[in-house]
């Protein structure tokens, strides 16, 4: 980020966050829910592109920072990375239906990272309940 901001270069949090994760330990075991979470760090590791750098931050949350040309392409990154996410997946001899829910906001000025982290945050929740809407 600094990089970015010296550089004046655009960069993007996208925020992804486990579907249901606390229900998937409750029903299938912490081992179970341990290999959610390995699946979807190795899922997000093998899409991450060139300029892209991804980390878990916490609980069931990850995070990718992506330096971006511009809004759109940002978002339409974030449509693939939410399409790589539900899938069902065989872990530890069991199908697991895997969701996650993703947001992700643009940077811009004056914002700190605090801001940019927030209103990915809610970019993510608005993705978490139309979801839960639908469904």
């Amino acid at each position: 980020m600094d990089r970015g901001l010296v550089a004046k270069e655009a960069f993007g949090i996208a925020l992804i966050n486990v579907d249901e994760f606390k229900s998937i330990n409750d029903t299938y075991g912490h081992r179970i829910g341990d290999a959610v979470l390995r699946h979807v760090a190795n899922v997000l590791q093998a899409a991450i592109l060139e300029g892209e750098t991804v980390s878990r931050i916490g609980g069931d949350e990850f995070a990718v920072l992506r330096r971006v040309s511009s809004r759109d392409k940002f978002h339409r990154r974030l449509a693939i990375l939410r399409q790589l996410m539900d899938c069902d997946v065989l872990l530890v001899d069991r199908t697991i239906r895997v969701r996650a829910s993703l947001g992700g906001e643009v940077w811009k000025q004056p914002w700190t990272l605090d801001d940019i982290l927030a209103a990915s945050d809610n970019e993510m929740y608005r993705h978490k309940t139309q979801r839960r809407t639908a469904a």
